[in-house]
């Protein structure tokens, strides 16, 4: 036999012996995954499917304490025991402020009042006594300040920042109020009458 064969027949016999070992070490580490994944999945209910306790388990886990959806998180209580409730002052509900010629809408106001406030706040829908084109305007009111019979509220329709439009009022009863109406920039004033509405529910 010649060397070139001896040298050839050498290498051939170590590169078997290496691919040997390799298999080798590769069915040792894919048993050693085997046997992991069988405890993972076997850790659970022996000898039975625990897929309905782990799914129950997932979910108790997924509402915890800050999501308690059952019937008793959705139920109306109403107010706390505790909670102190606050009446309605005289200015609460909605109101119709129209110039006195012509019964002309000037701007209607919802208006919340607690009892015994000196102030109030609320929202207005303009009418169209001082422009067609302020007509349905909505927004916040400024000012609503209450003293004794007197009342005056301050809101701006407009699309100026520096306009503010004034009801100065007198009580004539428990539900209808007389005055003014001024503006800052708009030269004219106007009676006016000021009346509760009687909104349909």
């Amino acid at each position: 036999m010649s060397s070139r064969t001896k040298k050839y027949m050498t290498t051939r016999s170590l590169l078997t012996s290496w691919l040997a070992l390799l298999a080798a070490v590769s069915l040792v580490v894919a048993m050693g995954t085997a046997c992991q994944q069988e405890v993972v999945v076997g850790g659970g209910n022996q000898g039975g499917d625990n897929s309905e306790t782990t799914n129950k388990d997932n979910q108790n886990q997924n509402q915890g304490e800050d999501h308690p959806y059952d019937d008793e998180y959705f139920e109306h209580h109403g107010p706390d025991d505790d909670q102190e409730l606050t009446d309605a002052g005289s200015l609460q509900g909605s109101w119709r402020a129209a110039f006195v010629e012509g019964d002309t809408p000037l701007a209607y106001f919802d208006i919340f009042h607690d009892d015994g406030e000196s102030s109030a706040d609320g929202d207005f829908l303009a009418g169209p006594a001082i422009s067609d084109m302020q007509d349905g305007t909505t927004g916040a009111i400024a000012d609503v300040t209450i003293s004794g019979a007197a009342v005056v509220v301050k809101w701006n329709p407009t699309t100026d920042d520096e306009e503010l439009y004034t009801l100065e009022l007198e009580a004539q009863g428990d539900d209808s109020y007389s005055g003014e109406f001024s503006a800052q920039r708009y030269p004219n004033t106007h009676e006016v009458s000021f009346s509760r509405r009687q909104v349909e529910q």
